[in-house]
Parts: structure tokens; C-alpha cells; sequence
């Protein structure tokens, strides 16, 4: 199991993180491991601020 956390500032942004070549080249290595299933999910967050102090 893979578990990938990722934080983009705009959806422009992750847009742009998918097109490049080493996402691309990533994909294909995972293929490449036997992978056979892969899910994701976007979650938007409305403000973000320290948990402690």
C-alpha cells in the first residue's frame, strides 16, 4: 500500500503537478510494481492553523 499526502495552493496548480513528466514517468513505474487499483480523493480545506501555540 502507497499512501501520498498532497498539498497544492490553487486547483491550477495540481493541474499543473499532473501534466509534468516525472508524474507521468511515476504512473508508469507504479504500473510497472503490479498495481492493479488506485483511488483518490481531493478534500478542500477551508483554513489551516498550528495545533499547538
Amino acid at each position: 500500500m502507497f499512501r501520498f499526502l498532497e498539498i497544492w495552493e490553487t486547483e491550477e496548480a495540481m493541474s499543473a503537478q499532473f501534466a509534468t513528466p516525472h508524474f507521468g514517468a511515476f504512473q508508469a513505474a507504479v504500473g510497472d510494481l503490479g498495481m492493479t487499483a488506485m483511488e483518490g480523493n481531493k478534500y478542500e480545506v477551508a483554513s489551516v492553523s498550528p495545533l499547538f501555540g
